[in-house]
């Protein structure tokens, strides 16, 4: 490959990566930063929310990098970010150990779930564990600083050997159990010691073995296989999307065009209407402040209601000239979604009969 052919390669991926970049985080945070704006006014609470939704929603998208890696870090990201912001919102008391231990599990039994294939072995399960516990803790380290990134880290050791000690890629988390390895057990055990010793120096005393066991292998156990067990039976009902993005390709110009000429519509008799009260300000409609004319603004929400069939309550039409213009409105809307639809789908369903017998022979293949 010559120098032009690897600078256009290059240029490639990374326009791909940052597509990827900009769609996942325009998702979650359109998707997760209403919903904990709603729910809270604490900026901490959002900030975590936020903050884990992104850093998995692009660590996920980033690294599939198609068109299904961004669907699923927006989905994954969503769901983990409103799962977070809701943690620690409505948790009794907030902190490290109540957040991160069912966030990881729940991460982690996601990406576990929701792939063709499950993680397999101990290396596969801890490495993959390993990583998404530094991108969630990338993502509360705006909340918890280092404490949490090194605790990320920590759960999510936990949780892949959990993971690992699966033996069959269908089966229940521990069926048919098979103990880890000995230099799997050795720094778990080193952790798990570590970590009674800081619970206990928070004056827990005799019950820090039992946090220590609650914090590191109940709660992120019980996240890891409720999701996981959700995300499995989630991910065949989620392949339908993948076959309607043909058919979504085939219909977004004709569709899109017919959209333009809807809106259209309703900007060019909004126009008219504005013009009909300039003209006869005093007779055409009724529901008009004198004292504040009504802008553009109120005749294109007028004219869009107005398409839809719907009552603007702020205005109606009084004299017959201005009732004559709403009902010329509806008898083109009418048309225009009757006709104008038939002639889109007529358009089109040659190309997806097309499509939908490539589909047909392609899953025969299979």
């Amino acid at each position: 490959m010559n120098e032009a052919g690897i600078a256009h390669h290059s240029a490639s991926v990374i326009w791909r990566y940052a597509k990827v970049l900009v769609l996942v985080s325009v998702g979650v945070l359109l998707t997760v930063g209403p919903f904990c704006l709603a729910i809270t006014t604490e900026r901490h609470h959002t900030s975590v929310g936020l903050g884990i939704g992104l850093s998995l929603g692009l660590g996920i998208g980033l690294r599939l990098g198609s068109r299904s890696g961004v669907s699923i870090g927006i989905g994954a990201g969503s769901l983990v970010g409103i799962i977070a912001a809701l943690i620690e919102g409505f948790a009794p008391f907030n902190g490290i150990g109540i957040i991160i231990p069912p966030i990881i599990g729940i991460a982690i039994g996601f990406v576990d779930g929701i792939g063709t294939e499950r993680l397999r072995g101990f290396r596969e399960a801890i490495v993959v564990s390993l990583v998404m516990g530094a991108v969630l803790g990338a993502g509360l380290w705006l909340r918890y600083g280092w404490q949490g990134f090194a605790g990320a880290l920590v759960m999510s050791l936990f949780v892949g050997t959990m993971a690992g000690m699966r033996s069959d890629s269908d089966g229940g988390m521990f069926r048919r159990f098979r103990r880890p390895p000995i230099l799997v057990i050795v720094p778990c055990a080193g952790l798990f010691a570590l970590v009674t010793w800081a619970i206990a120096a928070e004056g827990h005393g005799w019950a820090s073995p039992f946090v220590a066991l609650i914090s590191l292998i109940v709660l992120p156990g019980a996240g890891f296989a409720i999701m996981r067990a959700v995300a499995a039976w989630l991910r065949p009902r989620l392949t339908i999307y993948r076959q309607l993005t043909g058919y979504l390709n085939v219909m977004w110009v004709p569709i899109g065009a017919f959209a333009l000429g809807y809106a259209a519509i309703i900007l060019v008799w909004a126009g008219f209407f504005g013009a009909l009260h300039q003209t006869y300000p005093a007779e055409s409609f009724t529901g008009i402040d004198p004292a504040i004319p009504p802008s553009m603004n109120d005749w294109l929400f007028f004219s869009f209601f107005n398409a839809t069939a719907q009552d603007y309550n702020q205005l109606q039409p009084a004299s017959n000239l201005a009732r004559l213009l709403v009902g010329s409105q509806l008898i083109v809307n009418v048309g225009w979604a009757v006709v104008v639809f038939a002639a889109v789908m007529s358009l089109v369903q040659p190309q997806m009969k097309k499509l939908a017998e490539t589909q047909a022979n392609g899953q025969d293949a299979e």
